[in-house]
């Protein structure tokens, strides 16, 4: 619904509706949700009468949750008298702790949770959940034709990856592109498709993304930050982000950042990933403009990937300068079996994953690569060496003629044993295949 003009318009009860959970997965997909929409471009809309929302919610599935609207916890009504549970994430309990884990905290019945906070919601069974907002100005936030400023807690630590967390969410009922907010450090959602759920970091400047109707999400404020904006500029009716709505777009000079993400996927096309930027002008260590600590995900089938420091700290987006051109990687199997571990977004060129366990290195430039591994955490087994690739300059300082020759299988592993078939042999920034006879 868009709501246009210049006339003072009142509503007076007001009900919209969505979807969330394992019901979400096919509505995205469309590219469209069929959640309730409302755009409005008129600055004098009001909300007289009560304002209800009302979601489909799948059975003991986590829904990460905001409403533009205050509510009482209390009020909550399931259909069928559905139990469920619902809580919010202690950013304070986080920084006090150091630890990523154990800040979920259950909501009382008298709480007030107020608009655009962040909350997942569990019921046991199907239903339908609505939610009704206070008699307060809040139920003119979805009519709104202004900036909507949420305030972020300090949560402050001397701990760079644990302080500063917020859990808040999208505003507004109806899309939002993250190029428009008032807010550059990365974004962490859950992200639900093909009926697994699993964290995903975003950068503003790198990724492009729009928030859902009711979608929450985590930011960590740098210390000079207090609030993340909303202008209304980002509403949009579906989830494409465009030239035209504000895609994220290349620098008219070369920008001095190179990335890679690397993703891991079992037999079972469950994926996770992580990603590595290459910035000279980065630090080493971790930074929260530019960094985003690891969530890990709630399901337990899902393989997980990540990248870590000499402290330990686990990264979902590891920014830093080349430094020795290497980079440690962690992995965690969830079930014995068969993973495959590739680069799905590259600028940076050559980038060489070496199993320690093997003794294989993969080119991922070339290919992905496949390895058997037992449940568990492996957080010395990997690790990506980019010193041949785009980010080290070597093409414009070094002369190829001068590099070492490597050799590479078709299916990127690199080998000194060449028997007959086809390779591809790399000479500094050079390469070609040879049939060998």
């Amino acid at each position: 619904m868009e709501i246009k003009g210049t006339a003072a318009q009142e509503i007076g009860n007001l009900a919209t509706y969505g979807h969330t959970g394992d019901f979400m997965t096919v509505y995205d997909m469309k590219g469209a949700d069929y959640s309730s929409m409302i755009i409005n471009t008129c600055d004098n809309v009001t909300v007289t009468g009560t304002y209800t929302h009302t979601l489909d919610v799948g059975r003991q599935t986590w829904c990460f949750l905001s409403l533009p609207f205050d509510f009482k916890v209390g009020d909550i009504v399931t259909e069928n008298d559905v139990k469920f549970a619902i809580r919010y994430y202690d950013g304070a309990s986080r920084a006090t702790t150091s630890t990523a884990s154990g800040n979920w905290k259950n909501y009382g019945a008298n709480d007030i949770v107020t608009a655009g906070t962040g909350f997942i919601f569990q019921a046991s069974q199907d239903t339908k959940v609505t939610f009704t907002a206070q008699a307060n100005s809040s139920r003119n936030n979805s009519v709104s034709n202004t900036v909507f400023n949420k305030a972020l807690a300090a949560n402050d630590c001397s701990d760079a990856a644990h302080k500063g967390w917020n859990m808040v969410g999208n505003p507004w009922q109806c899309y939002y592109n993250i190029h428009k907010l008032n807010f550059t450090a990365p974004i962490s959602v859950w992200k639900v498709q093909y009926g697994y759920g699993t964290y995903e970091a975003y950068s503003i400047e790198d990724d492009d993304y729009a928030l859902r109707p009711n979608e929450a999400f985590f930011v960590q404020c740098p210390t000079s930050v207090n609030s993340i904006g909303f202008p209304v500029d980002g509403r949009q009716l579906t989830n494409e982000i465009t030239s035209q709505n504000g895609a994220r777009q290349m620098s008219p000079t070369k920008k001095q950042r190179w990335l890679v993400d690397v993703q891991i996927e079992n037999t079972e096309n469950m994926r996770d990933k992580t990603r590595l930027v290459v910035n000279p002008e980065a630090a080493m260590d971790y930074e929260i403009n530019c960094d985003a600590s690891k969530f890990m995900t709630m399901d337990a089938n899902v393989p997980q990937i990540y990248s870590l420091d000499q402290s330990g700290t686990q990264y979902a987006i590891n920014e830093r300068p080349l430094g020795n051109g290497t980079q440690r990687l962690g992995v965690l199997i969830q079930k014995d079996g068969q993973h495959t571990i590739q680069a799905v977004r590259n600028t940076l060129g050559h980038v060489m994953l070496y199993d320690s366990e093997t003794g294989i290195t993969t080119d991922l430039m070339l290919n992905g690569y496949v390895f058997d591994a037992k449940a568990g955490y492996y957080e010395n087994r990997f690790s990506l060496n980019f010193n041949g690739s785009e980010a080290t300059g070597i093409s414009s300082v070094h002369n190829a003629d001068e590099a070492e020759e490597e050799v590479y299988t078709l299916d990127g592993r690199r080998t000194n044993n060449q028997q007959k078939g086809i390779y591809v042999v790399r000479k500094g920034q050079k390469t070609q295949k040879v049939i060998v006879k």
